[in-house]
């Protein structure tokens, strides 16, 4: 489905996805913005890690899991 814009001052009528580049260079334009690439790692496990602390090892027998000594 394509979502086009509308009162949105200079972007009426552009296509949504098609937006954001003109938009950052009319922020670098204006002097309040500049041009920019973030990298983040999103990975499940290293979030995990962040917020419960570090993962202890776990052993499965059966379908019991049990610390690794």
């Amino acid at each position: 489905m394509t979502r086009f814009l509308k009162i949105s001052d200079f972007l009426n009528g552009m296509i949504h996805e098609g937006c954001y580049s003109i938009v950052v260079d009319k922020l670098v334009e204006l002097g309040i913005g500049q041009r920019q690439v973030n990298y983040k790692m999103r990975d499940a496990g290293w979030s995990r890690q962040r917020y419960w602390g570090e993962p202890f090892p776990v052993i499965y027998r059966g379908d019991m899991p049990y610390a690794n000594e």
